[in-house]
């Protein structure tokens, strides 16, 4: 299951806008990878942190910090999107065609953080 952020609610910069992809390499029973988007308009990440996580039944929950994404202790928006079993084929129909996303296709849940 990954967790695609959008933390400057920019499209034109990370891959589809997202700048950060968490769960895409899972380091061990308590930890899993947070990794950024090192080249606009392209699917391609680089590590920036092992980050806790707990896992329960279906629930899965993850712990990171504003000061990872970059993000001011102040009012902010994010855009999220959950996949699961994805291609990672960098195409944006992969959301569509491949797995399953939530929301479905280019939408985005979107999180007002005070």
């Amino acid at each position: 299951m990954l967790l695609f952020l959008n933390v400057d609610t920019n499209y034109t910069t990370g891959w589809l806008g997202y700048d950060f992809v968490l769960n895409r390499a899972v380091t061990s029973a308590q930890e899993t990878s947070l990794e950024r988007n090192i080249a606009s308009d392209s699917y391609e990440w680089g590590k920036v942190a092992d980050i806790p996580y707990a896992m329960k039944g279906k629930e899965l929950e993850l712990m990171l910090s504003r000061q990872l994404l970059g993000i001011k202790p102040s009012s902010v928006t994010i855009d999220f999107k959950w996949a699961d079993n994805i291609q990672q084929d960098g195409t944006w129909t992969d959301f569509t065609l491949n797995g399953d996303a939530a929301p479905p296709d280019r939408f985005n849940f979107r999180a007002q953080l005070n």
